[in-house]
């Protein structure tokens, strides 16, 4: 006799739960590799900035500095470790008054830790800019803790900026140094 009775297709429970069981590894596996580049990614982008901030702050220091001259580190109370880069400006744009040269001054504040201009005659000091991407409140700009690397270095010919620019959410930090020969040393 023949039977009517037909084999049914299908998945099993067992199967089921084994589907799901080696769905979740995988998926668990896939979001701890996505968030660890993702964690990469932003530590990079974060140095990156960090990188960008040091580079504008020296590059727009730079700038007025080889227009300048008469150079000279005085000591100078809101300055990180009281010493402030004074120099001579002879750009147009930086004249305190039309028949003298600006007298400016560089320096560090020892309480929001970032560079600062002021004319040395008085007046209110300009933080310079940096990266725009960054916080100001993330970012310290200290000195490099190497005792024979001082911030300000150099005389009536040339001068060496050193800093360390630290990102405070990451512990993460650049440092910088910068030699500047003011132009008038070529033109003469």
């Amino acid at each position: 006799m023949k039977s009517n009775y037909t084999k049914q297709a299908g998945v099993t429970l067992i199967e089921i739960l084994v589907w799901i069981t080696l769905t979740a590894i995988l998926g668990l596996a896939l979001s701890g590799l996505f968030s660890s580049l993702v964690k990469n990614y932003m530590y990079g982008q974060r140095r990156y900035d960090v990188q960008q901030t040091a580079d504008l702050v020296l590059l727009n220091i730079s700038n007025n500095l080889r227009y300048g001259n008469n150079y000279d580190i005085k000591a100078y109370t809101p300055a990180f470790k009281n010493e402030a880069l004074y120099y001579e400006s002879i750009r147009p744009d930086e004249f305190i008054s039309p028949n003298e040269p600006g007298k400016f001054l560089y320096y560090i504040d020892k309480n929001d830790f970032h560079f600062y201009q002021v004319p040395f005659a008085g007046g209110t000091p300009i933080r310079v800019p940096g990266h725009s991407f960054v916080k100001p409140t993330d970012i310290r700009i200290t000195e490099i803790p190497d005792p024979e690397t001082p911030i300000f270095e150099g005389n009536s010919t040339h001068m060496n900026i050193s800093v360390r620019v630290t990102d405070t959410v990451y512990n993460q930090f650049i440092d910088q140094t910068i030699m500047i020969i003011p132009i008038n040393s070529f033109v003469k």
